[in-house]
């Protein structure tokens, strides 16, 4: 699963997907991100891409408690044709989530102890999102999102099973387009090959909680 990643250079969102300077916003680091809370994707609409700023956790459209949320922060790659959350956003709804790496927890003597995993080549990685919109009682639009996830690499593999899907340059601008809507192709977009070159080290155990949020959290230990 992906249940925390981390972003110290928001100011690159900007210039990797470019987002018209209109929409530049003052976004600030945020070395734990956790679900439930408002973080940036990216999307594109006939006009370009654009970046929104949207809750961690998706509501489907027909959902009729918002709590279903916290348990949506992760889409599984095998059931996105199978599952009613997934089966819409998939085909038409679907995002880039900008990130500096992500958190994950290797189990050893009976204890959990975080790692940071993160790309070698490239500061910004994509990783595969999908949204949607939901309308509370008081007739409020809340726009919400989640990770889709995959078996773990070589790399990841040694600390947890799964990961969230990285996508490849090619991979986000079709990943994007409303035009891509062949299952297949939007499957074997999913399952590329391509070796991201990550490197995962130790952190420290602060970042466990979630209102430790500094760079000290990202350094190895």
């Amino acid at each position: 699963m992906c249940g925390r990643y981390y972003f110290s250079s928001p100011e690159e969102f900007f210039k990797q997907y470019s987002i018209p300077k209109k929409e530049y916003r003052d976004l600030k680091p945020n070395y734990n991100v956790a679900p439930g809370t408002e973080q940036p994707i990216i999307l594109r609409d006939y006009k370009g891409n654009h970046l929104r700023v949207v809750k961690w956790g998706l509501i489907p459209t027909w959902a009729k408690d918002s709590k279903i949320g916290y348990k949506l922060i992760n889409a599984r790659l095998e059931t996105l044709l199978e599952k009613p959350s997934w089966r819409k956003p998939f085909i038409s709804q679907r995002a880039l989530i900008p990130a500096n790496g992500f958190y994950e927890w290797k189990k050893s003597d009976g204890s959990k102890f975080p790692y940071v995993i993160k790309a070698k080549d490239r500061d910004v990685i994509s990783f595969a999102g999908l949204w949607d919109t939901w309308k509370d009682p008081n007739g409020n639009l809340i726009p919400t999102f989640t990770i889709v996830t995959a078996p773990a690499d070589k790399t990841v593999s040694k600390i947890h099973d799964r990961m969230p899907v990285i996508l490849t340059k090619e991979g986000e601008n079709l990943w994007l387009d409303p035009e891509t809507k062949n299952p297949d192709l939007l499957e074997d977009i999913l399952r590329n090959k391509e070796e991201h070159s990550l490197v995962s080290y130790p952190v420290s155990q602060q970042v466990n909680k979630v209102a430790n949020n500094s760079p000290e959290l990202i350094k190895k230990v």
